[in-house]
């Protein structure tokens, strides 16, 4: 019987904050949520990244946060199947970014409400040159009524 190879292709070796630019005056919900992948590394078999995470609050400067991550890459066959550095950014970026939603969460966490960003499927999004999720604006609702 032969024994099968149970150590997984990759493990992620955690994220960072490197740097906060946080303003939030008013009490209405974001303008706008940015984000985008920089700065790819692949050192023997570690690949690090940063993420940069823009959110606009309304009367507001931009607020951004700045990411690293890294992953430990044990089957360099595999990463040699997957690719260019962006289909392993796309990969690893899913790994992160339930980390930065829930700092983001964090951070927000007040009387003013949390900025909650939904999750969101990413994979096939180019994310050295971003992406950008407006929030809806709605009108106001008018109560219909049943003409019976």
């Amino acid at each position: 019987m032969t024994e099968k190879n149970t150590i997984p292709v990759y493990d992620f070796l955690g994220y960072r904050i490197l740097d906060i630019k946080m303003q939030r005056k008013s009490v209405e919900e974001i303008d706008y949520f940015r984000v985008r992948v920089q700065n790819p590394l692949f050192s023997g078999n570690i690949f690090t990244f940063q993420v940069v995470a823009s959110l606009k609050f309304p009367n507001d400067d931009e607020s951004s946060l700045l990411f690293d991550s890294g992953f430990r890459i044990n089957d360099l066959k595999w990463k040699k199947e997957i690719g260019n550095d962006d289909q392993l950014m796309s990969i690893f970026f899913s790994a992160v970014f339930p980390f930065i939603r829930e700092k983001i969460f964090a951070l927000t966490d007040d009387n003013r409400h949390p900025v909650i960003i939904p999750i969101l499927d990413l994979r096939c999004a180019n994310l050295t040159k971003g992406i950008e999720f407006t929030r809806k604006k709605t009108s106001s609702v008018t109560e219909q009524k049943n003409t019976k």
